[in-house]
Formats: structure tokens, sequence, C-alpha cells
């Protein structure tokens, strides 16, 4: 764990409930709600509870590093609710201070994928991030040639950040970045995948990262419980400094207030919980999120 004045210690609780229509016969779900290990992230520790109870329970890490529970209900159920909790701390990096102390965007291209495992992944078109026709006119309109890649990457973030409206249900998580484009509106999702299209176009190894950020009251009102939402930003792979992020929702570096879940080339590698069900009829899904701090 990284050694820093500016530390945070959080209590996390992320509730998913279904509810079906007709009662199922038995379900397996795989669930990827467990918050990384990193320098930067201590997990303290975490707390699995599911309604109905499970008959196997089983963990394991994905190629990216993130950790899985396989989950097996073989009863009969009208509902299934799962619910993570975990207390862990986080530590701000720091990052704006690297800016302008970077390599340049050639080095980056030349990196193999023995700097780091899965390097090739993150620079090729992923299901949800295909290769984009716009993507390399982006850099061009956005990049400075007197900046280092860092400094370029923050340019592309508030690039994002002013040309888009964050409009909750402006889009789901089908909707294509070409649409994006067009409508000029989406959530924190639409925005990391648009910038690590643009990177991939360029050769720069860039990630999707899920997670959560500590979200307070409006003055003089009570925070509400559940009112928390999932959070997500990118990260590209700079040596020295390994992987750095940037949240192009709120046009910064993530600090000590991101809370890091898991890692992919997109969404569709971190989605926080899917399955299969034997039964018929539609369902409900419900999210709650609370991410207090300590």
């Amino acid at each position: 764990m990284a050694t820093d004045l500016m530390s945070r210690r959080y209590r996390l609780q992320h509730a998913t409930r279904y509810q079906y229509e007709q009662p199922v016969l038995h379900s397996f779900n795989v669930i990827c709600l467990q918050p990384r290990q990193t320098a930067w992230q201590q997990v303290h520790w975490t707390e699995l509870q599911t309604e109905p109870a499970l008959a196997h329970h089983v963990s394991f890490v994905d190629a990216f590093g993130n950790e899985r529970q396989l989950l097996h209900v073989p009863q009969a159920h009208t509902e299934f609710a799962v619910t993570l909790s975990a207390e862990l701390t986080v530590t701000a990096r720091h990052s704006e201070q690297w800016l302008g102390q970077t390599c340049s965007l050639e080095v980056l291209q030349q990196l193999s994928s023995h700097s780091e495992p899965w390097l090739a992944w993150c620079r090729r078109a992923s299901p949800l991030v295909p290769l984009l026709p716009e993507a390399a006119a982006i850099w061009r309109r956005v990049a400075a040639p007197q900046a280092d890649v860092l400094q370029n990457i923050q340019r592309l973030n508030h690039w994002i950040f002013s040309e888009f409206a964050y409009v909750p249900e402006a889009t789901s998580i089908t909707t294509p970045l070409a649409q994006l484009l067009q409508q000029r509106q989406g959530v924190c999702q639409d925005f990391a995948h648009l910038a690590i299209a643009v990177l991939r176009s360029q050769g720069i190894a860039a990630r999707y990262v899920s997670g959560y950020l500590e979200t307070l009251a409006a003055p003089g009102q009570e925070k509400l419980q559940g009112a928390d939402a999932s959070h997500a930003w990118f990260e590209v792979f700079v040596p020295p400094f390994g992987w750095v992020g940037f949240d192009p929702t709120n046009d910064l570096m993530p600090d000590d207030r991101h809370l890091q879940l898991a890692v992919g080339r997109d969404f569709s590698d971190v989605t926080p919980l899917k399955g299969v069900v034997q039964g018929r009829g539609d369902h409900q899904l419900q999210v709650a999120v609370d991410v207090l701090a300590l």
C-alpha cells in the first residue's frame, strides 16, 4: 500500500435484486463486485450475502486480474438478491504531477506485451469499443505537437468533458459510439469507451475501469441511502508510472474519491452480475449503491 497523507477509508455496499415474474427453477450467476487490491487501494474485508442461500460459491481470478464469484441457486425462487459489502482505504496518487514528465507517443506505440500482461488486448478493438472512423481525427484535433503523451491524453479528457453532456438514461449498454458522437450526450461508460477508442486508434494501450465515486449530498440535505451509483473511467499504460487514470465525466484524474472495482477492455469484461436462469417470464432489476466515508 502506498503511503500518503491523502488517504480515505470507505465502507461500500452494492446491492442487486432480481424479481422474476414467474418462479425460476434454478440460476447460475457470475459476479464481478470484489474491489481490486492495488498499490493505491487496500481492501480490508469483504462480505457476500445472497438470498436465497447458495449451494455453490466458487471464487476465481479472471484474465484481467479481477476476482469473481460463481453463484448457484439450485432451488426454485422468485427473487435473487446479492449484496457485496466491503471496507477499503484509497490513497490519492497526485497523478497531475506526472504531466509533462512522460514519454512520447512513439514510445507507447512501440511498447511490447512483455511490459505488462495483456497489453496487446488493450490496443485492439473490443466488443463495445470497435474501430471508430472518427477516432484518429479526434486525436489530431486535441493533441498538441509540443505536449507529452499524458498532457495530450489530458487534453482528450477535457475535450470529451466539454463536448458531451452527461444525461442519465440518454444511452444504454448497447448504444454504439457512432450514435454517441451524433447525439453528444451520454453517461460515464460512454465517455470512457470513446476515450479508449481514440487512444487505441493511436496504438496506445487503454483499458476500462469500473468502480465508484464518493458523492456528497446537496447543502442542507441528507445523503439518501442507496443513491450512489457505479462509475467508470479509463487508464493508459505509461512508463514509468504504469496504469494512469483519467475521468472524462468529471474532467480530472482519479484521486482518493475513486474506488476501483474491476478493469477490462470495455464494460463487457466487467459486468457486475450476469448469468442464466431456467424459467419463463420477465424480470425486474433493482440496484442500490452506498459509498460511505469513515
